[in-house]
């Protein structure tokens, strides 16, 4: 016999009081514990130590347009060529749809 199996013979009424009573001591179970248990516990739990600090953090600067590979024009800039501007379609013309 299960843990729920005895839980469910144990309470009184029909299967909806029954479903009502179980989730009401689910309920009762989950504010006891945020209540007084995980309070409680907290101090001993090392959830707040670090783990990594300020010395080994370093900011990397990466240009987003080398990043995303395009060729790089006269004087090591990137191109500024519609035929060479990824996401662009070479010869299409800019401006409204009509």
């Amino acid at each position: 016999m299960s843990m729920y199996a005895a839980l469910w013979r144990a309470l009184p009424g029909g299967r909806w009081a029954k479903v009502a009573q179980c989730l009401a001591l689910a309920l009762l179970v989950v504010a006891v514990l945020f209540r007084w248990v995980f309070p409680a516990l907290s101090p001993l739990l090392p959830l707040n130590q670090e783990t990594v600090d300020d010395s080994s953090l370093r900011v990397v600067l990466v240009d987003p347009v080398l990043a995303l590979g395009a060729p790089l024009g006269a004087a090591g800039l990137p191109s500024t060529s519609p035929t060479t501007v990824p996401g662009t379609i070479p010869g299409a013309r800019s401006g409204a749809v009509r």
